[in-house]
């Protein structure tokens, strides 16, 4: 059977229009499974981008599960030693101060990682980047968050510097479900969840955005619901999983 193809649209937010957002994913494909991550790099902190590129293609690669592998502070210490060095290589020549504090503080992002084998997806985060699982158009399950209300202004993330305290191993949500073919798998970055997420609110056109053949219909979408007050402005991105 051909490896479904998983479609992946963005929207950074409105201030940085023409120019990539902080949010970053990675598929891997194997001979049995697929596994999908996504994260979203706070945009307020430096070298948000590069931080969520290295989780989102480490979440999709690594030996599964990843928050139980003894091995994961040191493969975390690895990606925050790239990051380190990819950011100061990145610094224009002399520094501007505030570019040598901002590599200082660090960079934060979220973590979302799926595996899908046969009918059965896993999933871990951490933060706010949801999973939605719809069946015939209806949500029938989403993690971590099952309401609008639980989204907040500082959800949990990983930090490209080490924090005092830190208990990556323990860190990561897990879930679990069982998919049927024709079902879909959402991974949404918070903005984008969170309007999911409101039941009293239309649910967005899905359909027209995967089968309407227009690469505008999901920014267009983005700018009426930010326009409406509906839709948070801030990166927005979903990648969409169809079950074989």
């Amino acid at each position: 059977m051909a490896r479904p193809a998983v479609s992946v649209f963005a929207v950074p937010k409105a201030e940085r229009q023409g120019q990539p957002s902080d949010d970053r994913y990675a598929v891997c494909g194997l001979p049995r499974e697929t596994r999908l991550a996504l994260s979203d790099g706070a945009t307020t902190t430096s070298e948000a981008g590069l931080w969520a590129e290295l989780l989102a293609r480490a979440g999709a690669e690594w030996r599964w599960p990843w928050a139980l592998d003894p091995r994961l502070h040191q493969r975390i210490q690895a990606l925050r030693g790239i990051w380190g060095q990819e950011g100061w290589k990145r610094l224009p020549q002399p520094p501007p101060w505030f570019r040598i504090e901002g590599l200082e503080r660090g960079a934060w992002a979220t973590l979302l990682m799926v595996k899908i084998k046969e009918d059965t997806w896993w999933a871990q985060a951490v933060g706010d980047t949801c999973l939605l699982h719809l069946r015939g158009g209806q949500l029938i399950q989403s993690f971590p968050y099952t309401s609008s209300e639980e989204f907040q202004a500082a959800p949990c993330m990983v930090g490209s510097l080490p924090r005092e305290g830190e208990a990556l191993g323990t860190l990561p949500l897990r879930a679990k479900g069982k998919c049927r073919r024709g079902d879909l798998l959402l991974l949404a970055t918070d903005a984008l969840a969170k309007r999911w997420l409101q039941p009293e609110i239309e649910a967005p056109p899905l359909e027209d955005w995967l089968e309407g053949g227009d690469p505008m219909a999901f920014e267009d979408w983005v700018a009426r619901e930010r326009a409406a007050h509906r839709l948070d402005d801030d990166d927005t991105t979903l990648m969409v999983y169809p079950c074989p």
